[in-house]
């Protein structure tokens, strides 16, 4: 440790051991609350992909934001399993204002429903396929920048908490509609971290039966951490992993047997102990390796 005076020097500090004596109330507390937290650690199923296929810079060459082709392409890897799009969250940065932190960015656009309802359609050629990959990430673009300027929706959540205690918990009509109903019930949790001296990160889950997806888009590869209460997350991951293998293939023209939603309907009597599911017929370019870890916890 540096320590003070003139020179700055390297002083000694001698480090002494504290002991704390808690009273019986708190150890019961502590108690307690390891007991909880036993709990809920097992109920949340965690599954980590690492993708060595690509990363940043063949979406870049493709002139398309990385963000966005990730966001579209866990659009694709939902629907395929189970064929619906679901509300989608995406953290957003507000730094250009002062004090700014982030937004609300919700990842689902008519873009995304349609490239997510045809990209199994094989009468869809590649060239059309990668022109609605575009589309769709152009249109997720255009919503980050809406948020990222302010005019986002998460000043709503302070309203409707500022007209329940000013109203006695009467709240204007919007917020009993379907539509806020709906974005209110987050399905995917996203959120993008460009520290690239990170590995990997991820949170749980923000609802009972929803998604949470930490991402990590580097130059060459990406890592992606997915948790779910004992959904089919490992599927998933599955699934994300087969997308970005089509969509590469897509954008270069150099497409392959596509992984039909058939295909993607795993036998889960097939999957083995330790969480790893079998290889899927076609499912990466002969030269990609294998980048998918599934890890139990």
């Amino acid at each position: 440790l540096w320590g003070g005076g003139g020179g700055g020097g390297l002083q000694e500090h001698l480090w002494h051991r504290v002991e704390w004596e808690l009273r019986s109330d708190i150890v019961e507390a502590l108690l307690k609350a390891e007991a909880r937290l036993g709990d809920a650690i097992p109920q949340v199923d965690l599954q980590v992909l690492e993708y060595a296929g690509y990363g940043k810079n063949f979406i870049i060459s493709n002139k398309i934001s990385p963000d966005a082709f990730v966001q579209v392409a866990f659009q694709v890897a939902y629907h395929r399993i189970y064929r619906e799009s679901v509300n989608t969250y995406e953290t957003l940065m507000t730094k250009r204002f002062f004090h700014g932190r982030t937004e609300a960015g919700f990842s689902v656009t008519n873009e995304s429903i349609v490239l997510a309802r045809s990209f199994d359609d094989v009468a869809i050629s590649p060239e059309s396929l990668a022109e609605m990959i575009r589309r769709a990430a152009d249109a997720h673009v255009a919503l980050v920048k809406l948020g990222s300027d302010g005019r986002g929706i998460r000043h709503m959540y302070a309203m409707r908490c500022l007209a329940e205690q000013e109203a006695g918990g009467a709240v204007p009509e919007v917020y009993e509609g379907q539509g806020w109903k709906t974005l209110s019930r987050i399905m995917m949790s996203t959120s993008n971290c460009g520290n690239p001296a990170l590995r990997m990160f991820g949170f749980g889950p923000v609802e009972q039966e929803g998604f949470g997806i930490g991402y990590i888009i580097k130059d060459d590869n990406m890592g992606f951490c997915a948790t779910s209460k004992h959904r089919q997350t490992a599927r998933l991951m599955e699934a994300l992993q087969n997308t970005l293998n089509d969509m590469h293939d897509a954008l270069t023209g150099h497409w392959s047997a596509r992984v039909t939603p058939g295909t993607l309907r795993l036998n889960l009597a097939n999957w083995t102990s330790d969480g790893k599911s079998p290889k899927l017929p076609g499912d990466r370019p002969p030269n990609m390796p294998s980048p998918l870890h599934a890890m139990k916890r």
